[in-house]
C-alpha cells in the first residue's frame, strides 16, 4: 500500500507549530506574580555537597540546623566535627554623581580583600530507643565571610574592615517520634557576637566643609 511521507511530515510540522504557538500564547497572557518566604541559609559540608538533602532526612547531625525533627534517626552517642572555608567575591561600584562644580564624578570599583575564613562546627547528640527521643547540641558559626575593602575606596564611608568581628552560635535541640509517621523537633539558639567595624567619616561640620573628602 503506498504511503505519502510528505503528508505525514507536513502534519508533524503543523503539530509542533501549534504547540509552540500555544506556549507562546500562554506566556504572553501571563501576569506578574510576587512572592516571599522564610529562607534558611545553607551550612555544613555534607548538606551543601548534596544540595540541602539533609532537610528531608536526618542522616547527620547537621539536621540540628536544617530540621531538628530528623534527629530522631540518630541513636546512641553521635559526634560530628567538620569545617568549611568561606570566601565571598564582592565587587562594589559606587554610582556616579554631579559635584558642586557641575562636573561628573565617577568612582573606581572595589573588591573584597578579606582572606578565606575557616568555619568549624562541633555537634553531638544522644538518641534513646525508648522513648524515641534524641537530644542534640553544638557550637558553630554562620557561613558568612569577612569583608575588607581599600581604605581610600569609594565605599570607605560605609565599610572598610570587618575581619575582626566574630559570631558564635550555641544550639540545643530535642526531637521526638511517638509514631513512625510523626516526628517533632524544636531547638534553642544563642548567638554571641563581637562586631568591630572600621569606616571613614568626616569630623569637620563647618560651612566650608563637605560630607566627604573630595580626593
Amino acid at each position: 500500500m503506498p504511503f505519502d511521507t510528505s503528508v505525514h511530515t507536513t502534519q508533524t510540522r503543523l503539530k509542533w507549530w501549534l504547540i509552540a504557538l500555544s506556549l507562546l500564547t500562554f506566556h504572553l497572557t501571563g501576569s506578574y506574580a510576587w512572592g516571599a518566604g522564610f529562607y534558611i541559609p545553607g551550612r555544613g559540608v555534607q548538606p551543601l555537597a548534596r544540595g540541602g538533602a539533609s532537610i528531608g532526612g536526618g542522616e547527620t547531625l547537621q539536621s540540628l540546623w536544617y530540621n531538628p525533627a530528623n534527629l530522631v534517626e540518630l541513636k546512641g552517642f553521635q559526634t560530628l566535627i567538620d569545617a568549611g572555608v568561606i570566601f565571598t567575591h564582592v565587587t562594589y561600584q559606587r554610582a556616579s554623581r554631579i559635584d558642586d562644580n557641575g562636573q561628573l564624578k565617577t568612582y573606581d570599583p572595589v573588591k573584597n580583600e578579606a582572606p578565606p575564613l575557616p568555619d568549624p562546627s562541633m555537634l553531638f547528640s544522644y538518641g534513646f530507643k525508648k522513648p524515641n527521643i534524641t537530644i542534640a547540641g553544638g557550637i558553630y558559626a554562620p557561613y558568612a565571610a569577612h569583608l575588607k575593602f581599600p581604605e581610600k575606596g569609594a565605599q570607605r564611608y560605609a565599610l572598610i574592615d570587618l575581619t575582626e568581628s566574630l559570631f558564635v552560635i550555641s544550639h540545643i535541640a530535642v526531637a521526638w517520634s511517638p509514631h513512625p509517621r510523626f516526628r517533632l523537633g524544636a531547638g534553642i539558639q544563642n548567638m554571641s557576637a563581637s562586631i568591630r567595624l572600621a569606616s571613614a567619616t568626616s569630623a569637620y561640620l563647618g560651612i566650608f566643609g563637605g560630607p566627604e573628602d573630595k580626593e
